[in-house]
């Protein structure tokens, strides 16, 4: 299991929803101009939270940021 803290800055997304289609579990559409990340809390203009997952899951989330051609989707490995 791995634990990553996952940031993501809502406001600056330009809604190409990549995000969406390679980690759906962690992303969603909210209002079809931008994605949200699920079950977040709101800390300095940024929705985060912490999972543990597997690593296929992991690998998943941070491909999830590295193709965000915004590059608003920060993934810490814990």
């Amino acid at each position: 299991m791995r634990k990553l803290k996952i940031e993501y800055h809502k406001a600056k997304c330009i809604g190409a929803f990549n995000c969406i289609k390679i980690a759906p579990d962690q992303f969603e559409e909210e209002d079809g101009v931008r994605a949200n990340l699920t079950n977040t809390k709101e800390e300095h203009g940024y929705q985060t939270k912490t999972v543990e997952c597997d690593d296929e899951s992991a690998e998943s989330i941070i491909e999830a940021a590295e193709k965000c051609p915004a590059n608003v989707i920060n993934v810490i490995d814990m």
